[in-house]
């Protein structure tokens, strides 16, 4: 199979929007600035060179994390496949290329963040440790668990501890 993937590394131009597009399905859509500097020994100094701008959509579960989690201006690492549009206006003929995000994440090297943790269910541990056991329903037992989990301290979205100034 033909897929192709890209990974950029940028920063978040604006809050990401959210929107339900159907019953099922959730799109949250940003864009990502992604702009190379190059070190010039001329004059002792980094450059930037020309900006790529692109348009990143993130859908369901993915969606719904980087609208709670991630703001304009955060920096981030993207994976997804890039995918080519063509449309037209007033007779002329345009191309815009966009990204279909697989993963979304804070770029570690420019920003701390604190990765909260959920706790798992009561009883997890007895029930896949214990093995086959006939008569015992196990995927009732483990959804009647789900539903009692309790969040580890601090659980909440990925927070900026602290920003670093960009190489």
């Amino acid at each position: 199979m033909n897929d192709n993937q890209i990974s950029l590394v940028g920063n978040i131009v604006r809050d990401p929007v959210i929107r339900k597009v159907s019953e099922k399905a959730t799109v949250t859509t940003f864009r990502l600035a992604s702009t190379p500097r190059r070190f010039d020994p001329s004059i002792s100094e980094w450059r930037n060179l020309d900006s790529l701008y692109l348009t990143v959509s993130c859908w369901n579960k993915l969606a719904e994390r980087v609208a709670n989690c991630l703001k304009g201006g955060d920096p981030v690492v993207v994976s997804g496949r890039l995918r080519m549009r063509t449309y037209e206006i007033e007779g002329q003929q345009r191309t815009v290329y966009e990204v279909d995000a697989q993963q979304v994440a804070p770029d570690l090297s420019r920003i701390s963040v604190e990765l909260v943790r959920t706790g798992r269910p009561r009883g997890f541990e007895s029930v896949s440790d214990e093995g086959p056991d006939e008569g015992r329903d196990l995927s009732r037992e483990l959804s009647r668990d789900m539903a009692s989990v309790e969040p580890l301290p601090g659980s909440g979205p990925l927070l900026p501890i602290q920003a670093e100034p960009a190489a």
